[in-house]
């Protein structure tokens, strides 16, 4: 392709989103959506503000205008597990599941993204849908890059994380502190997890990972004992057993890993041991399980 067409397709393209953008803020009031799923966005906002008889209510209004909507049945479902009322939750799901065995199609778009249940369905066959797709087809045609856009953003993406390891000075030995935010939900899943079991007179058996020990971990030490000392807790009050393995597999079987930097040569792996590492870690995990049998 020579510049100058480069420069006019550019330009053509400005001027399109321009005029898209007004489009956009223009027209959305005369396009009617598909059945259910203004409701559906709205309890999704709701169940993720943790608002459940709101959200829940939502859900219903939507499955007024459209009875096997999916999105709103599977935020149903969410509501029900979220308010631990797991047979409603089942029930829901299995409805969900049946209703798309018997109506599903091999081109349908459900599940290309996460809970992506009715994500796309009120695009179809608006302006929106059929302009994005004649953009799609001319640049596939015409623009031999845009073909391999999945790669170029993979390879993008691992230069910039190499690129901001090594500005900042970033290796697999930086002490990383504790995000509290994650930590939070993980934490929350757990309890879920053991409340269930308890619910359900099921054993579990929860362990501290093995860590690599034959140099400084790369974790803030207070944070790191804090954490053992919560998941104890935690685990023990629930009538659960837990045991530590961070220092089950030797030095001798962790290795090194390529680089995560920019010019960086091979470095220290905290995430990965070899076979002999496993073999003990399963051996340990076995004990564990016979243990409480």
């Amino acid at each position: 392709m020579s510049p100058e067409v480069l420069s006019r397709f550019i330009k053509y393209m400005f001027i399109g989103i321009l005029v898209m953008g007004a489009v956009y803020f223009i027209l959305p009031g005369f396009v009617e959506r598909a059945p259910g799923d203004y409701y559906t966005e709205q309890g999704d906002i709701l169940l993720r503000d943790r608002k459940y008889a709101e959200a829940l209510k939502k859900f219903d209004e939507a499955l007024k205008e459209r009875p096997d909507h999916r999105g709103a049945l599977m935020g149903r479902a969410l509501v029900f597990i979220q308010t631990k009322k797991h047979d409603k939750a089942i029930t829901e799901l299995t409805y969900l599941i049946d209703y798309l065995n018997r109506t599903l199609k091999p081109d349908d778009r459900t599940g290309k993204g996460v809970l992506a249940a009715d994500d796309f369905a009120g695009l179809e066959n608006t302006v929106q849908d059929h302009t994005e797709r004649r953009i799609n087809e001319w640049l596939e045609g015409n623009v031999a890059l845009w073909k391999k856009r999945p790669a170029l953003r993979g390879h993008l993406l691992n230069t910039l994380y190499r690129l901001r390891n090594f500005v900042f000075g970033i290796t697999p030995s930086t002490t990383r502190r504790v995000i509290k935010g994650r930590y939070e939900l993980n934490r929350r899943a757990l309890v879920q997890l053991l409340e269930t079991a308890m619910e359900n007179n099921i054993k579990v058996v929860v362990y501290i990972t093995p860590l690599r020990m034959d140099v400084e971990i790369p974790y803030d030490r207070a944070e790191y004992d804090a954490f053992k000392k919560d998941m104890s807790g935690l685990v023990v009050s629930f009538g659960q057993s837990i045991h530590n393995h961070e220092g089950l597999v030797p030095g001798v079987f962790w290795g090194r890993k390529a680089a995560t930097t920019v010019g960086g040569g091979a470095e220290i792996d905290f995430m990965h041991f070899q076979a002999g590492g496993h073999r003990l870690l399963a051996d340990a995990l076995y004990a564990d399980v016979v243990d409480r049998l």
